[in-house]
């Protein structure tokens, strides 16, 4: 397109103060994606990355005199997690510009950082129905005594470290807290307060038992929606940062406007023939199943 201006001294500028803020906004944000495993990005790799699967949970013994320590393997498995570009793109008119629109910078900035996180939410809900162990009743709502049936399959399976996240649908949420109006003794529900929201994200709804819950969309089959409760390590999550994509992309002047840290950056087309600006956020993210054992499917009724 003869009119399509997709590089300047100007727009590039621009761009650099866009990302700037970009960064500083997604790095100053908690939510699900904290509950994940992070899969290091490092110059060079390609789309597909192989996480080991490395576990730690045997006992010392007691050789005997001069007797020699039997080595015990951590494990070859792996899991594989692949990242894909995803985008999106707000434009608008000279025409409503002229006309009265205002879009502030910051605003844009706000509107790409919540999208590429509800994108990442969306990824996490679409694994965690993957897991070997279940509980819940297919066309029930969710209870309290589910969320206890999960705990007790992750007790059998000597899961370490925490704390575990609940993931889980807007309908199962509400569900459980319904069913949660009449608890009392120590075992109650500890809403999130400002201060956890700004912790650990807008999606964070509360604790129980030691489960930090979050609320987001999760796979449904058309009658159930498939929640989860999982331990760090369970999931992984890959984002590709600037620096990992930047050798493929030579040609993509916009790269230069961005950190080399950054997960995610916005590039700027002017057509001019139409009198239209575009700003498009760009992220690579990727999640994966990783350690079947740490975590716990719960299909309940949507």
């Amino acid at each position: 397109m003869a009119n399509e201006i997709k590089a300047s001294d100007t727009n590039i500028t621009q761009a650099s103060e866009m990302n700037r803020e970009l960064y500083k906004t997604l790095t100053d944000t908690f939510d699900i994606r904290f509950t994940c495993m992070r899969v290091n990005s490092s110059p060079g790799q390609g789309l597909s990355v192989e996480v080991p699967q490395a576990s730690f949970d045997e006992t010392m013994s007691a050789p005997g005199e001069a007797g020699a320590t039997t080595e015990s393997a951590l494990g070859t498995a792996k899991a594989t997690v692949t990242s894909a570009r995803n985008t999106l793109m707000y434009g608008w008119t000279d025409e409503s510009v002229i006309a009265g629109a205002r879009v502030s910078q910051g605003d844009l900035v706000e509107g790409l950082v919540d999208a590429y996180l509800r994108r990442v939410r969306d990824l996490v809900g679409e694994v965690i129905d993957g897991f070997t162990d279940t509980a819940g009743t297919s066309g029930a709502v969710l209870t309290l005594d589910d969320i206890f049936d999960g705990q007790f399959e992750l007790i059998k399976n000597k899961v370490k470290g925490g704390p575990p996240a609940g993931v889980f649908s807007y309908k199962q949420i509400t569900d459980l807290q319904s069913s949660m109006r009449g608890e009392g003794g120590v075992l109650q529900w500890q809403p999130a307060a400002a201060d956890m929201l700004k912790l650990k994200g807008s999606n964070f709804q509360g604790s129980f038992n030691g489960i930090d819950f979050y609320m987001t969309d999760v796979k449904n089959d058309g009658t159930d929606d498939y929640g989860a409760i999982y331990y760090p390590g369970a999931v992984a999550l890959r984002e590709m940062n600037v620096a990992t994509v930047r050798p493929f992309l030579s040609g993509n002047t916009w790269l230069t406007a961005a950190r080399a840290e950054a997960v995610m950056w916005v590039e700027m087309i002017r057509v001019g023939g139409s009198g239209v600006t575009q700003w498009i956020g760009v992220g690579f993210p990727g999640v994966v199943l990783n350690e079947d054992a740490k975590g716990v499917t719960i299909q309940t009724v949507d």
